[in-house]
């Protein structure tokens, strides 16, 4: 090969690795975010979050309502959505704006319904919590729940194994080994993925601190893979000896090879400041945010409140949009009320046109645009 060939081929392959690179920054830099809700009577809704706008409305085959949704950053195109009375999921493909297919976990011999859904950090495997009755004529029989797996490929189940009794929520190590289950009463058990088996557990219900009478929380919405694997969930501790219960914040990092739970008791839990579900930001920004009828921020460090806010329709959770500029309130009622994260200012009231189901909520990147054909677009 002559110098001045190898010249030419080595700058041709530059050209074609630096078209590469543009090519791969322009379709991050036109990814967007959305926020996936769950509406009544059996509906998934879009937001653009950059326009806060309504995009798409997508209705589900048969009985809803939606009570929850998985979605996955690395398989962003679809979500995974309870419906039939939660004895179904429905698989939505966002792009088209439509339900693609239906995974039908009863039978002729089995009631099942669905507690909770997650996908793996690969997105190939949909893991779901269920509760199974064995049915015969005139009969009933409680089964111990399980976790069954579908193949998101092929949209087929690929095995089944035992699960924590009252599980409620589960979250996933970012290597997807090990299964977090949050269970009602209990501490936080930690299974293999791949057969369910116990490798441990992390204090939370039974932390044996004196002068705690109990510990009790859970994420109700485990959105914690657009959070970078942070956890965060609002926590109440019981307080022996004064008798006072106390609103505190849960910070926990998947990402930790041993991962530990933070809590951090913030200021008394009483009926004017009442909440279901918190949100937390990382320990370096350390804010909490807590909403029911009013939105407020506590600094989780110097257990201040920063700032409060009252709403006009109580909201069940607050979620922290992934670039951390924006709170979004939802949950129930028929809109998702936007706050700036840093001042608490009322922003916007993203319009819905159905009432939310729950705390079907997830938000999902894409470099599509998902008010393309088959959206339906509102606005507020």
């Amino acid at each position: 090969m002559t110098r001045r060939v190898a010249l030419h081929l080595r700058s041709h392959y530059s050209l074609i690795f630096a078209f590469a690179l543009l090519t791969m920054w322009a379709s991050s830099a036109s990814a967007k975010w959305y926020v996936v809700v769950g509406t009544l009577p059996n509906n998934v809704e879009v937001v653009d979050t950059t326009t806060d706008k309504l995009v798409k409305t997508i209705p589900l085959e048969g009985q809803g309502p939606v009570l929850a949704i998985a979605t996955n950053p690395n398989a962003s195109r679809y979500a995974y959505a309870t419906t039939n009375l939660d004895q179904a999921i429905a698989v939505v493909d966002l792009e088209q704006g439509k339900q693609v297919a239906t995974y039908k976990l009863s039978s002729d011999t089995e009631t099942v319904r669905v507690e909770a859904i997650n996908l793996n950090p690969k997105g190939d495997r949909l893991y779901v919590y269920e509760l199974p009755l064995k049915q015969s004529l005139g009969r009933y029989e409680h089964e111990a729940p399980r976790f069954r797996v579908f193949d998101t490929a092929t949209n087929k189940p690929i095995r089944t194994f035992p699960a924590p009794e009252q599980t409620l929520s589960f979250a996933f190590s970012p290597d997807g080994s090990r299964i977090y289950t949050f269970c009602i009463g209990q501490d936080i058990i930690v299974l293999d993925s791949s057969d369910g088996h116990r490798l441990g557990s992390i204090p939370l219900a039974h932390r044996n601190i004196t002068g705690i009478r109990a510990t009790y929380g859970l994420p109700v919405l485990a959105n914690y893979q657009e959070q970078n694997y942070l956890l965060t969930f609002a926590i109440i501790v019981e307080d022996s000896i004064t008798g006072t219960d106390t609103l505190a914040i849960g910070v926990i990092d998947l990402k930790q090879e041993n991962p530990t739970l933070q809590i951090v008791e913030l200021e008394p839990f009483v009926e004017d400041w009442y909440t279901v579900e918190g949100i937390g930001t990382s320990p370096d920004l350390h804010k909490a945010y807590f909403v029911w009828n009013d939105l407020w921020k506590i600094d989780y460090k110097t257990r201040k409140r920063d700032a409060q806010v009252s709403m006009s329709n109580s909201q069940a959770v607050p979620l922290i949009h992934p670039e951390g500029k924006k709170v979004y309130c939802g949950g129930q009622w028929h809109a998702l009320a936007v706050y700036d994260a840093d001042t608490l200012k009322h922003l916007t009231d993203v319009e819905l046109g159905h009432s939310m189901a729950g705390i079907g909520m997830r938000f999902v990147n894409n470099d599509k645009d998902l008010s393309a054909p088959g959206a339906t677009s509102q606005d507020p």
